[in-house]
């Protein structure tokens, strides 16, 4: 009976059973834990993404998720009437709202960042 190793999207060495691991939850493609910082990967939204996938995930600030993820009984009602309006705001990539700033500043639409 032979088991088939994974092979590490980085290093392209295998990854034996049991050792730590990432795996995209985009693509599925998976690394050693030792590889996530130099392969360039990156976790958004609380779960695991490859180089190549993480450049096309909307990005959500939601503070609130993780405090709501680590009770163990109810939380809080506020916290998470606050968790959902911002898990449910409409996400852009980065060139979604580039595209979207430039279309209203070419309306003399003014907007200010704090």
């Amino acid at each position: 009976y032979h088991l088939q190793k994974e092979i590490c999207n980085h290093c392209q060495k295998k990854i034996g059973l049991g050792q730590s691991h990432f795996e995209c939850f985009g693509c599925n493609s998976i690394l050693h834990a030792r590889c996530f910082k130099p392969s360039n990967t990156e976790v958004i939204n609380n779960q695991f993404y490859c180089k190549t996938c993480k450049n096309s995930v909307p990005k959500i600030y939601n503070p609130f998720k993780a405090l709501i993820d680590q009770e163990d009984d109810k939380s809080d009602p506020f916290i998470q009437k606050m968790s959902d309006v911002l898990q449910n705001c409409r996400p852009y990539t980065i060139n979604n709202l580039n595209t979207e700033i430039k279309s209203k500043l070419s309306e003399n639409f003014s907007m200010i960042f704090q």
